[in-house]
């Protein structure tokens, strides 16, 4: 489906929430194989209705906090559906409860609040003040929805993302590759004789380095097509796959860490953290010890190595985090072991992965200096992390 996003607010200086929930429904869509074809932001109605017109099948619509304003978008909207405003049972019951509860006086803007169109589905909760709707016309959908995220994180819950799973999967299944460390422009270089073949759609979503590739297909496809396509990308793609299930980096490692009955020891200084941080949210039981530095004297001053090495080859180095791994790798009752070297400072960052039988050093170099760069990093050790669990064979098909 091509799904698309409008916010529209009048000051378009001010629009941090709004950008808070496109933010929220783009991750949403990210993890069922969807994403925006496009996000727009207007400060006026009628520049949207160019968008409202076109060949998107799923558009979400994002008003304000304001009932006013959001009274003139939804009437406007029913206006360009043909339809009539109106005040809908389960909005009036919702919002009369929320009022009564807050102490607020039922009067005529809460009576503008509960107008929705004609024939459209209420998404309302006696937990907030605003109401959206959901609404079909001809072959597209339309989502209103307030500028509240918390009303926009439960109503998707429970009333959109099924919406959005019936019409997705009513006739279609899919197979998934996940890939680490490959943009998507050269994804769709390599596997581009695939991406045209008419029997299945090939969607790729990406989050920088990470990507994940849904083959949808009908039900009643000849197997013997589809498991040609897989197997082909797959060789294509060999070296960047991580998985071929919904599992992503982390929930990957973890899985693997449980299946081999392997515990992990993890050292960070640059990536401050998160490594640990994010394989614990999805199961502690894996890391036998984790410990974060803050510059390289602090790592020295826990882990011993012989300074010669420190004076020959300096604190960033191949030969520096090599014997720091192995070193705590030997004073640990893990069974492997992640570290990340590197200072903020630097052009690149030094990870060390491996057991008692062997520890691979990476250099990497840091390109970008931003928000994602510890993120990227993170995400970096762990596939290498995966590669090892995996002794390097990545081929799933």
């Amino acid at each position: 489906m091509k799904f698309t996003c409008i916010a529209t607010n009048s000051n378009l200086i001010n629009i941090n929430s709004q950008e808070k929930i496109v933010d929220y429904l783009s991750k949403k869509l990210y993890e069922i194989g969807e994403q925006f074809s496009l996000i727009s932001y207007c400060d006026n109605f009628e520049k949207s209705k160019n968008i409202l017109q076109g060949d998107y099948e799923f558009i979400f619509y994002i008003g304000t906090s304001s009932s006013i304003y959001n009274h003139n978008l939804k009437d406007n909207l029913s206006r360009l559906f043909g339809e009539k405003m109106s005040s809908m049972d389960a909005t009036y019951s919702s919002l009369s409860k929320y009022c009564s509860n807050n102490n607020i006086v039922f009067s005529m803007q809460e009576e503008m609040e509960v107008m929705l169109p004609n024939n459209s589905i209420p998404l309302c909760s006696s937990n907030y003040y605003n109401n959206g709707f959901m609404y079909k016309h001809y072959n597209k959908y339309i989502i209103f929805l307030p500028d509240n995220l918390e009303f926009v994180k439960e109503n998707y819950l429970s009333y959109i993302l099924p919406l959005i799973n019936d019409l997705i999967s009513f006739r279609n299944e899919y197979q998934i590759i996940r890939c680490f460390g490959i943009l998507e422009k050269d994804i769709r270089s390599l596997i581009n004789d695939i991406l045209l073949d008419k029997h299945f759609t090939v969607n790729i979503v990406s989050t920088g380095l990470d990507s994940a590739i849904y083959f949808r297909f009908d039900k009643d496809i000849d197997g013997t097509l589809l498991q040609n396509a897989i197997s082909d990308a797959c060789n294509k793609l060999n070296k960047f796959i991580y998985s071929t299930s919904d599992s992503n980096l982390f929930e990957t490692a973890s899985e693997l860490l449980n299946l081999q009955r392997k515990k992990i020891v993890i050292a960070e200084t640059i990536t401050g953290g998160d490594i640990y941080k994010e394989l614990s949210l999805i199961d502690n039981n894996n890391i036998e010890e984790t410990y974060l530095f803050n510059n390289f004297d602090n790592a020295i001053k826990h882990i011993k190595i012989d300074n010669n090495v420190i004076n020959t080859y300096g604190k960033y180095s191949v030969n520096t985090i090599y014997e720091l791994s192995n070193s705590l790798l030997e004073g640990s009752t893990a069974d492997l072991v992640v570290f990340t070297l590197g200072d903020i400072n630097s052009d690149c960052c030094y990870m060390a992965v491996g057991d008692m039988d062997g520890i691979h050093v990476y250099k990497n170099k840091i390109n970008v200096k931003d928000d994602s760069m510890i993120e990227n990093l993170t995400k970096t050790a762990i596939f290498y992390l995966i590669r090892k669990l995996k002794q390097n064979n990545l081929q799933f098909v």
